[in-house]
């Protein structure tokens, strides 16, 4: 029982080095399952057909479920993509150091793409399918619908892009 303890507390410890990284994931995930709630208990379910207008003739609210990832690529794969999304995650975990998460540019930039993760994955556990609400609307193009986590691991994605190709400044050491 003290060995688990120390564990406990050992993991603990170690995520306190993270706290950027985890209040902003914590604060995604958050935000992304209370507008899934809302969605879920507002919006009928499958009402792809029937969009609600939010701002003009370019963004609609739907509620439709997405069982494959981005563009509905790989339908029917919801259970496999919820364990690669742990198993990315865990990945993370391993690799933080390599990463540079005790940098809190990276904590910032893993917490947005952590907290969509675990929003998505949560739904692929708990509904059988990741809840899409947000429907873009552009002139010759029906973009495919997405949530929060979406939008925050392709920020989170972009971030990291420009962190890697973007030469930092060193600080001199005086």
């Amino acid at each position: 029982m003290k060995k688990l303890r120390t564990a406990s507390l050992g993991m603990i410890l170690t995520m306190s080095n993270y706290k950027v990284l985890c209040l902003l994931a914590l604060g995604v995930f958050s935000l992304d399952q209370i507008s899934k709630a809302a969605v879920a208990f507002s919006i009928p379910f499958g009402t792809y057909w029937e969009p609600i207008p939010v701002l003009g003739s370019w963004v609609y609210w739907v509620h439709v479920g997405n069982t494959g990832v981005g563009w509905s690529l790989f339908q029917g794969a919801s259970l496999f993509f919820g364990f690669f999304g742990l198993a990315f995650l865990l990945s993370i975990y391993l690799l933080r150091v390599q990463l540079d998460l005790q940098k809190t540019t990276s904590q910032c930039v893993f917490g947005l793409i952590c907290g969509g993760v675990l929003g998505n994955i949560t739904d692929r556990f708990a509904r059988g399918h990741v809840v899409d609400f947000i429907d873009v609307h552009l002139p010759a193009y029906r973009y495919p619908s997405f949530n929060i986590a979406d939008i925050a691991i392709c920020c989170g994605v972009f971030l990291y892009c420009i962190y890697l190709f973007c030469p930092q400044k060193k600080q001199e050491k005086s």
